[in-house]
């Protein structure tokens, strides 16, 4: 019986899956949260793709050709109606998201290249991976937010990120977002150091 893969292993298979079809990304979730915010365990390694339904068809079915795990009909319907893509190996799975918001492009546009499981991978600067947490909103991802904060602390631009929320929230018609961003700046404020 083949060895369980390691999750490094994994990361490396679908980096360079997206490496060999010339796709468009950048890494965020956990592990853009570990390289850009504070360490964290994650099973999954989740990434913004900047293509079209077509190239996302070749890419699932160079995943499937690949041995990745994925059913390629159910994955692109889901695509269409706006959903992430999961494409899996064993107990550990790659989440594509396809670019739909501004705040992606930034991500991408103000992110960096750094050396993750040996591979040259882009990560989001930490205001950008910030704002797509905050907008994110679940629990998980107010938790990371507070740790960027807490790890960039007066080096973050929270002037830019107060912008941006701000375009998201004219954009919804909802302020909801940007209470969660000074929610969490007050709620910093009011824990000792």
């Amino acid at each position: 019986m083949k060895p369980a893969p390691s999750f490094d292993a994994f990361c490396r298979d679908a980096l360079d899956l997206l490496k060999s079809r010339r796709i468009k990304h950048v890494v965020v979730g956990g592990v853009a949260v570990t390289v850009v915010g504070e360490p964290r365990f994650t099973a999954d390694l989740d990434a913004i793709i900047f293509v079209e339904l077509p190239a996302l068809e070749r890419l699932l079915r160079s995943a499937e050709h690949a041995g990745f795990d994925v059913d390629v009909e159910a994955e692109l319907a889901t695509a269409r109606g706006g959903g992430s893509v999961r494409i899996s190996r064993g107990r550990f799975h790659l989440d594509l998201i396809v670019r739909s918001l501004f705040i992606e492009d930034l991500a991408y546009d103000h992110g960096k290249t750094r050396r993750v499981f040996d591979r040259m991978v882009r990560f989001p600067s930490p205001e950008d991976l910030l704002v797509l947490k905050i907008v994110a909103g679940r629990s998980r991802d107010l938790v990371d937010a507070e740790g960027i904060v807490r790890r960039h602390g007066d080096k973050l631009d929270r002037r830019y990120v107060e912008r941006v929320l701000t375009q998201v929230c004219e954009l919804a018609e909802d302020h909801a977002i940007l209470d969660r961003w000074r929610a969490l700046l007050i709620g910093r404020a009011d824990r000792p150091a």
